[in-house]
């Protein structure tokens, strides 16, 4: 039996239904799909993907973009959080249309050039859609590989054992677990927040070969790739879906360890929004 994991899909739930169907159709036997995280923002229909999620019983890492409006949905409209957030590059303005909530702009603001307020008479999320968002972990273990969106650098994966290590074992000798090292090593980097964060995700097999503690390579999106990079202990798949017009969004199938890939072009030239 195989599984199935998508990169950054950024409110494109037509491009995630897409790579759904052509993906299970070229691999029937695929029995779990699962996702890196950044569901939400920028595209036309954040809520879409979360109740295609939903309906389909994928399971998905937290982004930082989902954990964006997560902060909105519990309560958060201090106007740098919200001015960061709505600012069309990040995209939650989107996010909250797709919801049927309308913010304002009132005024301007230092970092976005524009001032958001959001009335409180505007609609109220989707409470299935908070709680499986809030449900959403920043580590999911598989047999074939920890997901996560940012991912875990080789600084990291040696500070955090440093700091974990058993005296008598070497660090070259001990294996950790990923969900070990994010929960209880404390450095902004290391923790829940930072791994959905890391930028510097583009893993060459030099880097990654010489020290890496963990049983499974990690599987990570965040940071934005011509094409899959694969290398020892790290594969990547976040393609750019939602970051322009040549996005492709990507589907990693395991054990085998091949690619599915659905361009917006070819979604968004039949289905124009």
């Amino acid at each position: 039996m195989s599984i199935a994991v998508f990169g950054d899909v950024h409110g494109h739930s037509k491009v995630l239904a897409a790579l759904h169907a052509k993906t299970n159709a070229a691999y029937p036997h695929i029995t779990q799909w699962y996702g890196c995280g950044d569901l939400v923002d920028r595209g036309p229909d954040s809520h879409g993907v979360i109740q295609f999620c939903i309906d389909n019983q994928i399971l998905s890492a937290l982004g930082n973009h989902d954990e964006w409006f997560l902060s909105y949905i519990r309560g958060d409209r201090h106007p740098n959080f919200l001015n960061a957030w709505l600012m069309p590059n990040n995209g939650g303005e989107k996010t909250l249309l797709s919801y049927g909530i309308r913010p304002q702009i009132v005024g301007t603001h230092s970092y976005s050039g524009r001032g958001w307020y959001v009335s409180p008479d505007q609609p109220k999320v989707d409470p299935l859609h908070e709680e499986w968002l809030a449900s959403r972990p920043t580590v999911i273990e598989t047999d074939h590989g920890y997901l996560l969106h940012g991912g875990i650098g080789p600084s990291m994966v040696k500070e955090a054992a440093h700091r974990m290590r058993d005296s008598h074992q070497s660090l070259t000798q001990q294996r950790l677990s990923m969900e070990e090292a994010v929960a209880r090593v404390t450095p902004f980097h290391c923790s829940p927040t930072g791994v959905r964060w890391f930028y510097k995700g583009q893993y060459t097999a030099e880097k990654s070969v010489h020290y890496y503690p963990f049983d499974k390579p990690q599987i990570v999106g965040h940071n934005a790739v011509l094409k899959p990079v694969v290398s020892n202990h790290h594969i990547a798949i976040d393609t750019g879906c939602g970051l322009g017009p040549d996005g492709v969004l990507t589907a990693l199938v395991l054990p085998e360890k091949e690619f599915v890939q659905v361009t917006m072009k070819e979604i968004y030239d039949v289905h124009s929004e």
